[in-house]
């Protein structure tokens, strides 16, 4: 028998094989973007979730402020919140405690700035993409600024929701009987 000759049936068969293969590693590839697809869409919907959520927080706080406002405040909060890892009625709870969504609230003898009342003394070179003082006064960083200090008192404080925000009122050096008085009103206003 001569086995220098290739028969056609083996042709065919090695050709079924690579087609067999070349399907399943299609197949793979698919299954593997529907479930990227699929992740994606999770994370949308949670993200709207959130946004309905805070939404319906501010407007039981902030009774007068116009739906376009409130929807745009909900909005950043729950994009900050998601970029940086914290609860998003933990940082609407803030944004509320601290200045009713006032973007131009000051506090702390000037000190504080905006919705998150973030300190121009502590914050300006500790957060990352705050360089100054105007940075605070744009809505979006402020919110985002107020995020990223809470998800650092939560590394620091094991993210127990009344010390991060006795942290976060009266910072981390042992917070004072007033911030522990504000993160036992602020963590009780969860009633939406």
């Amino acid at each position: 028998m001569d086995t220098t000759k290739i028969k056609p049936c083996h042709i065919f068969l090695s050709i079924s094989i690579t087609v067999c293969f070349v399907l399943a590693a299609m197949l793979g590839m698919t299954r593997h973007k529907q479930e990227l697809r699929q992740a994606e869409a999770d994370h949308m919907l949670a993200q709207r979730v959130a946004v309905l959520e805070v939404e319906k927080f501010i407007r039981a706080r902030v009774p007068g402020m116009q739906d376009a406002e409130r929807r745009g405040y909900a909005e950043l909060i729950a994009d900050a919140a998601n970029e940086h890892r914290v609860p998003h009625l933990r940082v609407a709870r803030v944004a509320i405690a601290e200045s009713s969504l006032n973007r131009h609230a000051r506090g702390d003898g000037g000190k504080s700035i905006g919705i998150m009342q973030v300190s121009t003394k502590w914050w300006i070179k500790a957060v990352p993409f705050i360089d100054d003082e105007s940075d605070l006064r744009n809505p979006t960083k402020n919110i985002r600024a107020g995020a990223w200090i809470l998800k650092h008192y939560a590394e620091l404080c094991g993210d127990e929701e009344e010390a991060v925000l006795a942290c976060y009122n009266g910072g981390s050096s042992g917070p004072n009987e007033q911030a522990k008085a504000y993160a036992k009103r602020v963590a009780g206003d969860k009633g939406t």
